[in-house]
């Protein structure tokens, strides 16, 4: 038997007491018994264009909380954002109660995941939670109802048992005098949850449920959280206060309307509460409903406690409408070895590998090598991009793809190296792609009918064995170290620049702006890999990157991740290094360095050889080292390098090689030196 269904007519009556000329009065902190540093209040907010008068209304909260309680209990304000707000920060130095947190969230506010996180990660050693809206004021009986939660009477307790909802006159009145005193006329609008608006926990029983429902946006967490109390909680631990609180003012947020059909749709499956409209305003909110049961209830905390307070959870997944990760399906056998599903036979797939079109690779092979010991920087397009100040990179070889053209525009910042791989980006953004200079572009062979040729542009041979589901290569990384013949797909055109640095002989690599985590919408179509956007990009530096209108492909990190590790292995086996200078991120697979101090040494680290390593250099190796090659090289003050090269062409038998200089090279050494 349900404990909903036999405890349901005890709350029912408990709503039935009216509330008759009810005078709200403020809050009061005389009287205590206990002191409360064991009990902290959760407020979460986010700072952004669309939640102004809610950050107002957290103002005039702390206000109000810091009159009436001071520093009695403590406040952690909670921002969920891409960056931390400075503005926000600040609380800390303007009230003693309040302390700040910050959990990494580019989408939506998720009040249910900032909660649970909230309480996870930085309540350890807290017993009773409050959780509290920004926009609805304690009562007098506030510190009170906390006690009793102390002291462990009850396992949950509503504050008060209805609201009144403020106009913006008022709500400038509560500002200017920080009291509630003064209003009168008290009416109810509509029936609340217990567990909104302000909630008070004792936390281990809050844990043991795994807390809110993750439900992208706010509205409905608090009814799925309801139905668990009423469950596993005696009625004898609950307790809904029959006070009234105050809610602030603000308008309605029509943007999460978009979202609540579909969460009441979980809501009504999973847990069988639905809304009704034949509840009366000052009646019990779940007096017409059934709830499930808890066979049912215990399933749907099962599933939860997979998600539940993860903080990483905007970093890593793409998530349902209730917070859930979605994972991808990839093409298993039973074995769970990936195999390629459209195998023929070992010839077919080799020319679905490769395009038949000829590259450039005469004027390809004049790179080898050609910055042999210089650093260089790799260019994502992620959001934490627009943290990096790239005017530091005036005088270092970059490399930048896509459509950073963007961030030319916006900055004045030229790339070296430009590179586009992903053919819907190529063909959607094919003008500005055209017009855009660089000191040298790379594309596949596949574009030689839609970018004209020049000096500064080079045509690469593209192996797509990766993607191709022929081949015995499907997902399995490879790493090119001669372009001249072909370029290795890896699921990122990183990738594709990883194995030119390595060709070009660039010894440390720094990567920005790689911030290796994506949210793909649930309202975007899909056709196979292809999705079609229908709203803001929240992945890259710019909403309209791959804003509304545009096609994307899957990122699938995972693929991504076992490409990066290639590369790594690659540059490491040769004493080079792959640095992950981004600022925050997801991307742990190369080790981290400040971007700034890259810089502050105001000196460049070159590739170290010992005697060994250098004299394996071919000659094909020597041969492109030309007069102005050394000659910068000694003026960059690299000389222990030069009088390397200068003791291996000592040993160098002259006769090999048609058209080797190596005297001629000897001699302007010997100058220099």
């Amino acid at each position: 038997m349900q404990n909903f269904k036999n405890n349901k007519q005890y709350f029912i009556d408990m709503f039935k007491k009216e509330h008759v000329n009810y005078k709200l009065k403020d809050p009061i902190s005389n009287n205590r018994k206990l002191d409360f540093k064991k009990a902290v209040c959760i407020i979460g907010v986010q700072n952004n264009k669309c939640q102004q008068e809610r950050l107002q209304n957290l103002y005039i909260l702390l206000k109000y909380m810091n009159k009436y309680y001071s520093n009695l209990i403590d406040i952690m304000v909670v921002e969920q954002s891409i960056k931390e707000s400075s503005e926000l920060q600040k609380l800390e130095a303007i009230y003693p109660a309040v302390f700040y947190r910050h959990l990494y969230n580019p989408s939506d506010y998720n009040r249910g995941w900032g909660y649970n996180t909230a309480v996870k990660e930085f309540c350890k050693s807290y017993s009773v939670i409050v959780f509290m809206d920004t926009d609805i004021l304690p009562g007098e009986n506030f510190l009170k109802e906390v006690e009793i939660c102390l002291e462990g009477i009850y396992d949950v307790v509503s504050p008060y048992r209805h609201i009144y909802y403020t106009n913006n006159i008022e709500r400038k009145l509560i500002e200017e005098r920080l009291s509630i005193s003064f209003l009168d006329n008290i009416t109810f609008k509509n029936p609340v949850t217990v567990t909104g608006g302000i909630v008070i926990f004792n936390k281990e029983k809050f844990l043991e449920l795994c807390g809110f429902e993750q439900y992208i946006g706010y509205g409905g967490e608090d009814r799925a959280l309801d139905v668990l109390i009423f469950e596993y909680f005696a009625k004898e631990k609950i307790r809904i206060s029959p006070n009234i609180y105050v809610h602030l003012f603000h308008e309605i947020d029509f943007q999460q309307k978009k979202v609540s059909l579909k969460i009441f749709q979980h809501l009504k499956k999973v847990y069988k509460c639905s809304y009704s409209r034949e509840v009366g305003k000052d009646e019990f909110i779940h007096s017409r409903c059934i709830h499930a049961t808890k066979e049912e209830l215990d399933q749907a905390i099962l599933k939860k406690q997979r998600s539940f307070g993860d903080k990483n959870l905007y970093k890593n997944y793409a998530l349902t409408v209730n917070g859930e990760m979605i994972q991808e399906e990839s093409i298993i056998c039973d074995v769970n070895v990936i195999t390629p599903p459209k195998f023929e036979n070992l010839k077919s797939y080799i020319l679905k590998e490769k395009n038949s079109e000829a590259c450039c690779e005469s004027e390809l092979s004049k790179l080898y090598n050609k910055y042999l010991g210089r650093r260089c920087f790799i260019i994502g397009n992620g959001p934490s991009l627009n943290l990096h100040d790239l005017s530091l990179l005036k005088d270092e070889y970059s490399f930048a793809v896509n459509s950073f053209y963007y961030k030319t525009k916006e900055t004045g910042f030229r790339p070296t190296f430009y590179v586009v791989e992903d053919t819907s980006v190529m063909k959607e953004n094919l003008d500005e792609i055209k017009k855009y200079h660089a000191q040298y572009r790379f594309f596949p062979t596949i574009y030689k009918n839609l970018i004209p040729k020049d000096s500064n542009t080079y045509f690469f041979t593209m192996n797509r064995g990766f993607y191709e589901k022929s081949s015995p290569n499907y997902c399995v990384p490879r790493f090119s170290t001669d372009i001249t013949k072909e370029i290795f797909c890896g699921q990122s055109v990183t990738y594709i620049n990883l194995q030119l640095a390595y060709f070009m002989g660039f010894s440390e690599v720094y990567l920005i702006g790689m911030d290796f985590s994506y949210i793909i919408p649930k309202s975007h179509k899909r056709v196979g890999d292809v999705l079609f956007s229908d709203g803001d990009d929240m992945n890259h530096f710019r909403k309209d990157y791959f804003g509304a209108g545009k096609t994307w492909k899957d990122p699938k990190l995972d693929r991504v991740a076992q490409n990066y590790k290639m590369a790594k292995l690659v540059f490491e086996s040769t004493n080079r290094k792959i640095y992950n200078a981004s600022i925050g991120g997801n991307l742990n697979i190369f080790p981290r360095v400040d971007y700034s101090n890259i810089f502050s040494s105001h000196c460049k680290k070159n590739f170290i050889y010992n005697n060994d390593e250098f004299f394996a250099i071919s000659n094909h190796d020597i041969e492109i080292l030309t007069y102005k090659h050394i000659k910068k090289m000694i003026k960059d003050g690299e000389i222990e390098l030069a009088k390397k090269y200068l003791e291996y062409v000592k040993n160098t038998d002259f006769t090999i090689g048609k058209g080797f200089k190596f005297e001629r090279i000897k001699q302007l050494l010997e100058i220099l030196l």
